[in-house]
């Protein structure tokens, strides 16, 4: 079975059902990252899962309660 993006060898289905190949899933894939960081950033939103990626806040000190 061939891909409708490439022509190579489909070894897995899309989502939607249709034949594709692994590396045409993964550019797919990477493109769909992509534009989702970039709305992320456009809203100044964080993006994904993780903080890695995220400037880490400075710990603000709170009053002291103490006399």
């Amino acid at each position: 079975m061939s891909t409708c993006a490439c022509g190579d060898y489909a070894d897995t289905r899309h989502a939607f059902g249709y034949a594709i190949c692994s590396r045409c899933y993964e550019a797919e894939d990477d493109a769909i990252e992509q534009v989702e960081r970039r709305d992320a950033r456009r809203l100044g939103v964080r993006y994904g899962w993780s903080d890695d990626e995220q400037p880490r806040p400075t710990p603000s000190a709170r009053p002291s309660t103490e006399r």
